[in-house]
């Protein structure tokens, strides 16, 4: 995977209400409402081949997080966007983070998504 970090694009980050959450090859973002279409355009602009920009509805249609009762609190904690790896590329947070890990687990990658799988039997 390789790293970049997000205050190296201030077109995007000057869109942002706080820094990212979740995880590095899932986005959790929260926009200024001003900035929205702003916010899409630097975004796609920069990452459209490389991540899955999804709006707040798309993700809660898609059920990305599950299915079933949601926690009281999990509309509020989610994000105007949800940014997802499609592509071997993770946006971190700090320069010092992007030096540190070596890849992310949560993106849409098939690298990511398929589990390799022991079977044995036993007697």
């Amino acid at each position: 995977m390789k790293g970049v970090c997000i205050k190296d694009y201030p077109a995007i980050t000057d869109c942002l209400k706080r820094i990212p959450t979740i995880e590095p090859t899932a986005l959790n973002l929260f926009v200024k409402e001003d900035k929205r279409d702003e916010f899409e355009k630097a975004f796609t602009g920069e990452f459209g081949q490389k991540f899955l920009l999804l709006p707040k509805a798309k993700v809660l249609e898609m059920k990305l997080f599950g299915c079933g009762n949601e926690h009281k609190d999990f509309r509020s904690m989610l994000g105007d966007y949800l940014a997802v790896a499609v592509a071997d590329v993770s946006i971190f947070n700090s320069q010092a983070d992007v030096e540190k890990f070596v890849a992310g687990h949560a993106g849409l990658t098939e690298d990511e998504m398929a589990i390799s799988m022991i079977v044995f039997e036993t007697n």
